[in-house]
């Protein structure tokens, strides 16, 4: 990526820090910026979602109703963004859920 930038009126000093920063900048933008191939959020059935989890279809659809879990409707199907598995494993590890107890 070529970045140019005006610097007539700086001093030879002021322009070097100048395009420094700028090679910073446009480093750190690289980085930034996904992959090449991170396609969109891949969308999970119902069934495979609980499978991921670890859960039955039931307790599933009670984190939909709760709202703990997001979905998507397309047509009739309910869809589960992979992301949002992520993100209810992380709360879980966040003690979301607590450990079972037999007493």
């Amino acid at each position: 990526m070529a970045v140019t930038i005006d610097v007539s009126g700086l001093t030879d000093r002021q322009s070097r820090l100048v395009q420094s920063l700028i090679d910073i900048l446009v480093e750190i933008l690289r980085d930034a910026q996904p992959p090449p191939g991170d396609g969109p959020a891949r969308l999970l059935s119902i069934p495979a979602a609980a499978e991921r989890l670890g859960v039955s279809r039931t307790t599933l659809y009670q984190m939909i109703g709760s709202g703990s879990l997001r979905t998507l409707k397309v047509g009739r199907r309910r869809l589960v963004p992979e992301d949002e598995i992520d993100d209810v494993v992380a709360k879980g590890r966040d003690g979301m859920f607590r450990p079972f107890d037999p007493a």
